[in-house]
């Protein structure tokens, strides 16, 4: 029943509630994997995301089951061959239990429709954004080395952010060449002049900052609106030759 938690019975033992492991560290995380064979797609996940271990379980209740019981942290399934009665139950336990339910984009899984198998994948977990950012290709390198998902976004990563997300959109195309914004690290050059062609100059960092340290919620609002406001805020063509989004016939 909605709303009064997930418990766990086994013999011989008291009664427990249910919670989703806390984990904050993806090479520290537990992935619950299918046991059928693996697509060349889901084995790029594992790898680029770094888990710790797999323990490798049957249905999708029982996954959820494990992360219900802290054995494991989090389960992806890449595949669209589960259906509504695959997840409705287990959905709910999970949910009682502090964790969440969605399709690969971050979105609710429909229920009570005519299509009845869950054709986005599943994403078990606290972690659906990581995943989320991974599948467009907004977040690169995702393990310990180059993407910590609880620490600050750093000034460089939000330029970074923002111009990959406008790339996946098709509102603005990848430079090869051009003026990077000083002083970025070399990494993220390709999404400064990217950034610099479109939106001009990203805006001015605050008084001793530097592209490393963690981006204030304001700054992050500023590059943002600059980013979209050089796409949808003009009816003349963008600096590549292409109508822009305000350029409606």
């Amino acid at each position: 029943m909605i709303g009064l938690g997930t418990f766990i019975e086994r013999p011989e033992y008291a009664t427990e509630r249910g919670s989703v492991s806390p984990q904050k560290s993806i090479p520290a995380m537990r992935l619950a994997a299918s046991r059928s064979h693996r697509s060349p797609r889901m084995n790029r996940v594992v790898s680029e995301l770094g888990f710790k271990e797999e323990v490798r379980r049957g249905s999708v209740g029982i996954k959820v089951g494990l992360i219900v019981e802290k054995q494991c942290d989090v389960y992806i399934h890449l595949s669209p061959r589960t259906k509504q009665w695959d997840t409705c139950a287990p959905q709910l336990i999970l949910t009682e239990a502090g964790g969440e339910l969605t399709d690969l984009f971050g979105e609710p899984l429909s229920y009570n429709v005519a299509e009845v198998q869950n054709r986005n994948g599943l994403v078990a977990s606290l972690w659906r954004d990581v995943v989320t950012l991974w599948h467009y290709g907004v977040a690169r390198g995702v393990d310990a080395t180059h993407y910590g998902p609880t620490s600050p976004v750093t000034y460089a990563e939000t330029v970074a952010f923002i111009t990959r997300a406008m790339e996946r959109k098709n509102y603005w195309v990848a430079q090869s060449a051009g003026p990077v914004p000083p002083g970025i690290p070399a990494v993220f050059n390709s999404e400064g002049r990217t950034f610099t062609l479109y939106a001009g100059s990203p805006p001015a960092l605050p008084p001793g900052k530097g592209w490393n340290d963690g981006a204030t919620r304001g700054w992050f609002a500023e590059a943002l609106w600059a980013a979209l406001d050089s796409y949808w805020g003009t009816d003349g063509n963008l600096p590549d030759g292409r109508p822009a989004g305000g350029n409606v016939p």
